[in-house]
Order: structure tokens, then C-alpha cells, then sequence
């Protein structure tokens, strides 16, 4: 093995992995320490034949990235003394720093922002490692960046924060620790969807009494763009325990979307029995309609064949002679359902985490 090593030269095989790329890994720390002495060009290499330290890589990862992906920290240590740079990013912009806060390599992140690591560099859409820290809740690696001068209310160039990240993930500990350093509860991305929205539409009800406690809007004026408020995103996925504290909260169960549809339209028209009651017993009104349609929660419920949602309707009022601005009652849908021609899951708009995959397959051996 140490012959071969001596010899090998640093060209990759056919799938763009160099030697160094392999052995970094497979964390053979012996065989990343001859090929680095034996070949000091190939040191930051991904694939290419003759790299410098500034190469980008053509959207392969640095053998530097791979190793703080592992935690291969002995290895992290021996490139970073052979002259890899810190800030080598691949075609996603994604750097070590990143992938390392995103797997939890605490070890190695100290390492890297010891060597000069930048917090603030973006990643995905400008996504920082302090939300992609914040994203998988290491806490550790949160308080660290933080310290090391990361931006609490940073986020992507959409507005979607470390904050955002935490509480649609459902990572209690990592939100105390956002709020502690100064991150807004308020907090709003450019569709307008609060970080109390994205908690609540997932159900994370410990995430929304933190956030409730720290003074996170659930009036009209917390909705998003689209006039989705966080009790709406929660009636729509059925969280009973979420849709219970925001109308403690002071949530206006009547309140409607854009569209004119309702929190009550949502629960009906997705088959949430539980959630449907508690917002009657809150003071929905059984007998609202959509501004357009017209149609109302009963029209949800029979087009979609919730009966239990329909028992639950008429047994509070609802009207059986109700019509749509087709003419249509509740029971023409119940008989020729046609969900097509009705909404009665109107969409939210959900933040979207930013997800990386920063380890990619260990090679295989060839026969």
C-alpha cells in the first residue's frame, strides 16, 4: 500500500474522485498524510488535474469539506496545514463551515472558524451555518457561531431565517438560544410568513408556546401575504394541541384568509373533526361562505365525504340549503363530488428549510 502511494499520481478515476478525495473519506488519515507529501499540488484538489488552492471545483465538494462533513478531525487538521482554504466553496456555495455546523461536527467547527471560517457566508440562497446549525438543533455549534459574531435574525435572501429554520423544525432549545441573542419572535420572511406560521402549520406546539411567551403575534396582522395566519396553517393539518393555545392566545377563529376562506373552511374541507369543534366553540361561524364561491365548511366537508366533519356542521347550524355560486348544495357534492371545482385546502405557503446533502456516496471499489 505504502509502494502505491508513493507512486500514485493525483488524477481522479472516472467519477471525478481523486485519491485524496478517497482517503479522505474513508478517514485513512496514514494515506491522506503520504499524498500530501508526496503530491503538495494535489491538496485541495476535488478533480482536477492540477488544481490551485482558489479552485472551485466544478461543483465537487473539497476534500476539506468531506472531511469536516465526517468529523475527521486529525484529517481536517492535516489540510488545513497543507494549505486548504477555508472558504473553498462548491457550486452551491457551500463551504466547510456549512456542512460541518449542518452535521453537528463541533469539534471541527471550532477548528474552522479558529483558521479564519467566515459566519456570515452564504450558502443556498444566502443561507448561513448558523441556520443550518439551527435547522438540525445543535445547540452547541448555535452557541458557538453566535459567539464567533453570527447574525441571530440572518437568514436566506428570502427572508428565511435561522429563527424560521429552528421553529419549523421544532428545536425548542436552539429558538430559547436565538431569542436569548436577540432574534425576533416576530420575524417575517419576504411572503410574509412568520416564524410562529411555521410553527404552527408543522405542530410544534412546544416551539409556539415559546414563542407565544415571547410575545409572537396571532392577531389578523400575524397572517402571511396570502393572508394564511398560523391558526389557519394548524387547522389545516389537524393540530389540535397548536390550534388549542392560539385560541387561548387570542386567535381570531372567524378570521379569513385572502381568498375568504376560513380557518373553520380548512379543517372541514381536510376532515379535522376535533379541530372543526373547537373552533365553533371558539365562535366560528358555521355558516361563513367564500367571498367567490361561496361555498361554505358543509360544501367542504360533503365534497371531500368527511362525515364525521358533517355531523359535527349541522349539529352547530349549518345550512343544508346553503348554495355555491354554482347553485350547488351540500348534498349535490355529496352525491357527484367534484373536488376539482372547489378549493377547500387552500394552500399556505410554507417556508421551505434549506437542506443540503453535504455527504455524498463513499466510493465503491472496482474489480
Amino acid at each position: 500500500m505504502a509502494a502505491l502511494l508513493e507512486a500514485e499520481d493525483s488524477s481522479a478515476d472516472t467519477s471525478g474522485m481523486s485519491p485524496l478525495k478517497i482517503a479522505v473519506i474513508a478517514g485513512d488519515e496514514e494515506a491522506v498524510r503520504v499524498l500530501l507529501h508526496q503530491h503538495p499540488q494535489v491538496r485541495t484538489r476535488t478533480w482536477r488535474p492540477h488544481p490551485d488552492l482558489s479552485d472551485r471545483n466544478d461543483g465537487g465538494g473539497t476534500p476539506l469539506s468531506r472531511a469536516a462533513a465526517r468529523g475527521h478531525v486529525r484529517i481536517v487538521r492535516m489540510l488545513l496545514n497543507a494549505g486548504a482554504d477555508v472558504a473553498n466553496v462548491d457550486h452551491q456555495g457551500i463551504n466547510p463551515l456549512h456542512v460541518a455546523s449542518l452535521q453537528g461536527q463541533e469539534m471541527v467547527v471550532q477548528i474552522l472558524l479558529d483558521s479564519g471560517a467566515n459566519v456570515h457566508a452564504g450558502a443556498l440562497m444566502g443561507a448561513p451555518a448558523l441556520l443550518m446549525a439551527a435547522q438540525e438543533g445543535h445547540e452547541g455549534i448555535v452557541q458557538m457561531l453566535l459567539h464567533a459574531g453570527a447574525d441571530a435574525a440572518g437568514g436566506t435572501t428570502d427572508g428565511f431565517s435561522a429563527m424560521h429554520s429552528a421553529s419549523q423544525q421544532g428545536r425548542e432549545g436552539t429558538v430559547l438560544i436565538l431569542l436569548a441573542a436577540g432574534a425576533d419572535p416576530c420575524s417575517r420572511n419576504t411572503d410574509g410568513d412568520s416564524v410562529l406560521l411555521s410553527a404552527a402549520q408543522q405542530g410544534r406546539e412546544g416551539v409556539v408556546r415559546i414563542l407565544l411567551d415571547a410575545g409572537a403575534d396571532v392577531s389578523t396582522f400575524g397572517r402571511n401575504a396570502a393572508g394564511v395566519s398560523p391558526l389557519s396553517a394548524a387547522s389545516r393539518n389537524g393540530h389540535e394541541g397548536t390550534v388549542r393555545m392560539l385560541l387561548v392566545a387570542g386567535a381570531d377563529a372567524s378570521a379569513a384568509m385572502n381568498t375568504g376562506f376560513s380557518a373553520l373552511h380548512s379543517a372541514a374541507g381536510s376532515g379535522h373533526a376535533g379541530v372543526v369543534k373547537m373552533l365553533l366553540n371558539a365562535g366560528a361561524d358555521v355558516s361563513t361562505s367564500a367571498t367567490e364561491l361561496q361555498t361554505t365548511p358543509l360544501h367542504f366537508a360533503s365534497v371531500e365525504g368527511h362525515e364525521e366533519v358533517v355531523e359535527v356542521l349541522l349539529a352547530a347550524g349549518a345550512d343544508l340549503a346553503a348554495k355555491d355560486s354554482e347553485g350547488r348544495t351540500p348534498l349535490h357534492l355529496a352525491v357527484n363530488p367534484q373536488p376539482s371545482t372547489l378549493n377547500p385546502k387552500p394552500e399556505t405557503r410554507n417556508p421551505k428549510s434549506q437542506t443540503l446533502d453535504p455527504k455524498p456516496e463513499t466510493p465503491k471499489p472496482r474489480p
